[in-house]
């Protein structure tokens, strides 16, 4: 249709500060000077939303915490993912975001190893040339219809990475917001 969506992210410090009330008139003219829209296109809704802390900032401790909670959660059928859910700002992006929602999916239905969570500098060296979305619809489907065993990425059930210790199949996807049961697919 005649309609799409931009997504704007705006960041200040102490060192870079934004004029607050006129965010949403400059990100326009923003966009507009690199002419992403036209001066005379129309615009149907805004929305603004500002987080005074919008990035995980890593640690030398957080490893060992990641440890315990994430596996303390997957106890209460929840699975933390996604930029703020599960921590890891190396693996923090929008397709690693993307990514890390597919693989919990496939995590749950058919048991595999979620590689951009559990191994981020393995995903991050490497370019996915194996993996697409109607072929990890496929590769679900198949699994779930004939049986076979699991294998993604070229890698079966996680036999072929390095030791890590992988997360329960008792889990629920949804961000770390709120609580949802899990299903069990048979």
């Amino acid at each position: 249709g005649p309609y799409w969506s931009i997504m704007l992210e705006v960041s200040q410090s102490s060192m870079k500060p934004v004029d607050v009330e006129n965010l949403l008139k400059d990100s326009i003219q923003g966009l507009i000077n690199t002419e992403m829209l036209k001066p005379e296109d129309e615009i149907v809704s805004t929305y603004h939303r500002a987080f005074d802390h919008g990035y995980p900032t890593p640690s030398l401790e957080r490893e060992g915490v990641l440890k315990q909670v994430l596996p303390k959660l997957q106890d209460m059928d929840i699975l933390s993912r996604g930029r703020f859910g599960s921590w890891r700002y190396e693996v923090g992006n929008q397709d690693h975001s993307f990514m890390l929602g597919v693989e919990a999916v496939d995590h749950i239905v058919n048991g595999a190893v979620e590689l951009t969570l559990n191994y981020p500098d393995f995903v991050n060296t490497r370019k996915n040339e194996e993996r697409r979305l109607a072929q990890s619809f496929n590769f679900a489907s198949s699994a779930l219809t004939n049986g076979t065993s699991v294998t993604t990425n070229g890698v079966t059930n996680g036999t072929d990475l390095p030791s890590r210790e992988r997360a329960s199949s008792k889990v629920s996807v949804n961000g770390g917001h709120s609580r949802q049961s899990s299903k069990q697919v048979k």
